[in-house]
Protein backbone atom coordinates (compact mmCIF):
# COMPACT_ATOMS: atom_id res chain seq x y z
CA UNK A 1 0.00 0.00 0.00
CA UNK A 2 2.46 2.88 0.90
CA UNK A 3 4.52 1.37 -2.21
CA UNK A 4 1.28 2.39 -4.46
CA UNK A 5 1.30 5.49 -2.75
CA UNK A 6 4.63 6.50 -3.20
CA UNK A 7 4.36 5.81 -6.72
CA UNK A 8 1.15 7.98 -6.97
CA UNK A 9 2.76 10.80 -5.13
CA UNK A 10 6.16 10.56 -7.45
CA UNK A 11 3.38 10.61 -10.47
CA UNK A 12 2.28 13.75 -9.39
CA UNK A 13 5.34 15.51 -8.49
CA UNK A 14 6.66 14.87 -12.20
CA UNK A 15 3.24 16.16 -13.42
CA UNK A 16 3.78 19.60 -11.02
CA UNK A 17 7.45 19.89 -12.54
CA UNK A 18 6.70 19.56 -15.77
CA UNK A 19 3.77 22.15 -15.69
CA UNK A 20 6.19 24.69 -14.01
CA UNK A 21 8.41 24.43 -17.16
CA UNK A 22 5.62 25.12 -19.37
CA UNK A 23 4.36 27.77 -17.30
CA UNK A 24 8.18 29.46 -17.35
CA UNK A 25 8.75 28.91 -20.85
CA UNK A 26 5.27 30.20 -21.86
CA UNK A 27 6.58 33.62 -20.11
CA UNK A 28 8.70 35.54 -22.74
CA UNK A 29 10.77 39.01 -21.64
CA UNK A 30 12.37 40.97 -24.55
CA UNK A 31 15.09 43.87 -23.20
CA UNK A 32 15.07 46.65 -25.47
CA UNK A 33 18.05 49.42 -25.06
CA UNK A 34 18.08 52.71 -27.04
CA UNK A 35 20.24 55.23 -27.24
CA UNK A 36 20.30 58.49 -29.15
CA UNK A 37 22.81 60.95 -30.34
CA UNK A 38 22.49 64.00 -30.82
CA UNK A 39 23.92 67.08 -32.92
CA UNK A 40 26.58 68.22 -30.42
CA UNK A 41 27.70 64.80 -30.33
CA UNK A 42 25.71 63.92 -27.08
CA UNK A 43 24.54 60.62 -26.42
CA UNK A 44 21.38 59.25 -24.18
CA UNK A 45 20.69 55.63 -23.00
CA UNK A 46 17.85 53.97 -21.31
CA UNK A 47 17.82 50.69 -20.80
CA UNK A 48 15.20 48.37 -19.28
CA UNK A 49 13.02 44.86 -19.49
CA UNK A 50 9.58 44.46 -19.81
CA UNK A 51 7.15 41.62 -20.58
CA UNK A 52 7.26 41.29 -24.80
CA UNK A 53 3.56 42.15 -24.87
CA UNK A 54 3.72 45.13 -23.21
CA UNK A 55 6.55 47.48 -24.09
CA UNK A 56 7.01 51.13 -23.85
CA UNK A 57 10.48 52.55 -23.84
CA UNK A 58 11.54 56.53 -24.85
CA UNK A 59 14.81 57.78 -25.73
CA UNK A 60 15.81 60.79 -23.36
CA UNK A 61 16.71 63.04 -26.32
CA UNK A 62 15.56 66.41 -26.88
CA UNK A 63 15.94 68.48 -30.57
CA UNK A 64 15.94 72.30 -30.68
CA UNK A 65 15.76 74.61 -33.69
CA UNK A 66 16.23 77.73 -31.63
CA UNK A 67 18.26 79.89 -33.72
CA UNK A 68 18.55 78.01 -36.07
CA UNK A 69 18.34 79.19 -39.76
CA UNK A 70 15.95 78.38 -42.55
CA UNK A 71 17.58 75.86 -44.70
CA UNK A 72 16.90 74.77 -48.57
CA UNK A 73 16.54 71.10 -48.72
CA UNK A 74 19.68 70.15 -49.91
CA UNK A 75 21.43 72.03 -47.24
CA UNK A 76 18.71 70.06 -44.73
CA UNK A 77 19.39 66.91 -45.70
CA UNK A 78 23.53 66.88 -45.19
CA UNK A 79 22.91 68.36 -41.42
CA UNK A 80 24.26 66.08 -38.96
CA UNK A 81 21.76 63.29 -38.24
CA UNK A 82 19.98 62.50 -34.67
CA UNK A 83 20.87 58.79 -34.48
CA UNK A 84 18.26 56.45 -32.45
CA UNK A 85 19.45 52.87 -31.72
CA UNK A 86 17.00 50.13 -30.79
CA UNK A 87 18.22 47.03 -30.48
CA UNK A 88 16.14 43.72 -29.16
CA UNK A 89 18.00 41.23 -26.74
CA UNK A 90 14.49 39.26 -27.23
CA UNK A 91 14.50 35.81 -28.44
CA UNK A 92 11.53 36.92 -30.12
CA UNK A 93 10.90 39.61 -32.99
CA UNK A 94 9.00 42.43 -31.66
CA UNK A 95 6.80 45.40 -32.88
CA UNK A 96 7.92 49.10 -32.59
CA UNK A 97 6.40 52.31 -33.85
CA UNK A 98 8.38 55.24 -33.07
CA UNK A 99 6.79 59.35 -32.74
CA UNK A 100 7.80 62.72 -32.98
CA UNK A 101 6.05 65.08 -30.90
CA UNK A 102 6.51 68.55 -31.09
CA UNK A 103 6.76 70.78 -27.77
CA UNK A 104 6.93 74.54 -27.16
CA UNK A 105 8.19 75.79 -23.73
CA UNK A 106 5.59 77.01 -21.06
CA UNK A 107 5.54 80.28 -20.73
CA UNK A 108 5.80 80.70 -24.58
CA UNK A 109 7.33 83.85 -26.41
CA UNK A 110 6.55 82.63 -29.47
CA UNK A 111 6.82 78.77 -31.08
CA UNK A 112 7.46 77.92 -34.71
CA UNK A 113 4.84 75.83 -36.15
CA UNK A 114 5.04 72.57 -37.59
CA UNK A 115 4.26 73.78 -40.78
CA UNK A 116 7.28 75.31 -41.45
CA UNK A 117 9.24 72.63 -39.73
CA UNK A 118 10.43 69.55 -42.40
CA UNK A 119 12.19 66.08 -41.25
CA UNK A 120 13.66 63.36 -42.61
CA UNK A 121 14.70 60.27 -42.24
CA UNK A 122 16.95 56.62 -43.08
CA UNK A 123 18.09 53.85 -42.11
CA UNK A 124 15.59 50.62 -40.62
CA UNK A 125 12.67 53.76 -40.63
CA UNK A 126 13.38 55.27 -44.27
CA UNK A 127 11.14 58.68 -44.93
CA UNK A 128 11.55 61.39 -47.23
CA UNK A 129 11.59 64.83 -46.67
CA UNK A 130 8.13 65.90 -45.27
CA UNK A 131 6.97 68.69 -43.57
CA UNK A 132 6.06 67.77 -39.88
CA UNK A 133 2.40 68.86 -39.95
CA UNK A 134 2.16 66.40 -42.90
CA UNK A 135 2.94 63.21 -41.11
CA UNK A 136 0.31 60.89 -39.38
CA UNK A 137 -0.99 62.28 -36.20
CA UNK A 138 -1.95 60.22 -33.06
CA UNK A 139 -5.53 60.22 -32.27
CA UNK A 140 -5.43 61.99 -29.01
CA UNK A 141 -8.13 59.74 -28.06
CA UNK A 142 -5.98 56.88 -28.42
CA UNK A 143 -4.01 54.51 -25.62
CA UNK A 144 -0.44 55.40 -27.30
CA UNK A 145 -1.41 59.25 -27.29
CA UNK A 146 -1.38 58.74 -23.25
CA UNK A 147 1.38 56.60 -23.53
CA UNK A 148 3.58 58.94 -25.06
CA UNK A 149 2.24 61.91 -23.31
CA UNK A 150 2.76 60.26 -20.06
CA UNK A 151 6.64 59.11 -21.03
CA UNK A 152 6.79 62.62 -21.75
CA UNK A 153 6.31 64.34 -18.65
CA UNK A 154 8.38 62.03 -16.39
CA UNK A 155 11.40 62.93 -18.45
CA UNK A 156 13.51 66.08 -16.68
CA UNK A 157 15.01 67.38 -19.84
CA UNK A 158 11.42 68.24 -21.41
CA UNK A 159 9.59 69.28 -17.72
CA UNK A 160 9.11 72.58 -19.26
CA UNK A 161 7.79 72.08 -22.37
CA UNK A 162 4.15 71.59 -23.47
CA UNK A 163 3.10 68.65 -25.63
CA UNK A 164 2.20 69.89 -28.73
CA UNK A 165 1.37 67.57 -31.69
CA UNK A 166 2.50 63.67 -31.62
CA UNK A 167 3.70 62.03 -34.98
CA UNK A 168 4.03 58.62 -36.36
CA UNK A 169 7.88 58.98 -37.52
CA UNK A 170 7.38 56.94 -40.84
CA UNK A 171 5.30 57.14 -44.33
CA UNK A 172 2.33 55.12 -42.94
CA UNK A 173 1.11 53.76 -39.49
CA UNK A 174 2.39 50.46 -39.70
CA UNK A 175 5.07 49.03 -36.94
CA UNK A 176 8.16 48.43 -37.51
CA UNK A 177 9.33 44.53 -36.94
CA UNK A 178 12.59 44.14 -35.19
CA UNK A 179 13.81 40.56 -35.18
CA UNK A 180 15.35 38.79 -32.27
CA UNK A 181 18.42 39.86 -30.90
CA UNK A 182 18.41 42.46 -33.73
CA UNK A 183 19.33 46.09 -33.82
CA UNK A 184 17.86 49.32 -35.82
CA UNK A 185 19.44 52.39 -36.96
CA UNK A 186 17.57 55.54 -37.87
CA UNK A 187 18.89 58.82 -38.57
CA UNK A 188 16.80 61.94 -38.46
CA UNK A 189 17.09 65.29 -39.84
CA UNK A 190 14.69 68.66 -38.90
CA UNK A 191 15.70 72.19 -40.38
CA UNK A 192 13.51 75.47 -40.63
CA UNK A 193 12.35 75.44 -44.12
CA UNK A 194 13.46 77.34 -46.12
CA UNK A 195 10.28 79.43 -47.39
CA UNK A 196 9.07 78.84 -44.08
CA UNK A 197 6.20 76.72 -45.32
CA UNK A 198 4.97 79.60 -48.32
CA UNK A 199 6.90 79.41 -51.29
CA UNK A 200 9.42 81.27 -53.52
CA UNK A 201 7.51 83.87 -54.59
CA UNK A 202 5.87 84.87 -51.00
CA UNK A 203 8.79 86.64 -49.46
CA UNK A 204 6.69 87.90 -46.54
CA UNK A 205 6.75 84.33 -44.85
CA UNK A 206 10.85 84.31 -44.95
CA UNK A 207 11.26 85.92 -41.29
CA UNK A 208 8.38 84.92 -39.61
CA UNK A 209 10.27 82.61 -37.46
CA UNK A 210 13.55 84.41 -36.47
CA UNK A 211 13.16 84.89 -32.69
CA UNK A 212 10.84 82.23 -32.19
CA UNK A 213 11.58 78.79 -30.46
CA UNK A 214 11.24 74.95 -31.78
CA UNK A 215 11.41 71.85 -29.83
CA UNK A 216 10.50 67.84 -30.46
CA UNK A 217 11.31 64.60 -28.47
CA UNK A 218 11.02 61.30 -29.82
CA UNK A 219 9.02 58.73 -28.24
CA UNK A 220 9.26 54.61 -28.93
CA UNK A 221 6.38 52.40 -27.86
CA UNK A 222 6.28 48.71 -28.43
CA UNK A 223 3.05 47.09 -28.66
CA UNK A 224 4.75 42.92 -27.85
CA UNK A 225 5.96 40.42 -29.90
CA UNK A 226 5.72 40.46 -33.77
Amino acid sequence: MNEKKSVFYFSYAIVFVVLLAIIGISFSYAYIQVTATDNFGNTYNVSSSAECLDMNYLESNLISLSNQYPLQDVQGSKLTPVTITIKNNCNNSVQYSLFFTSLYMNPSSGYIEDSKVKIQSDGNVAMGIKMVNTLNIVSSSSNTYKQINANLASRNNVKDYIPRTSYYLSSNTTPNILAANATHTINVRLWIDYYEGGSSSNASNNNSTQGKDYAGAFTLVSPGIG
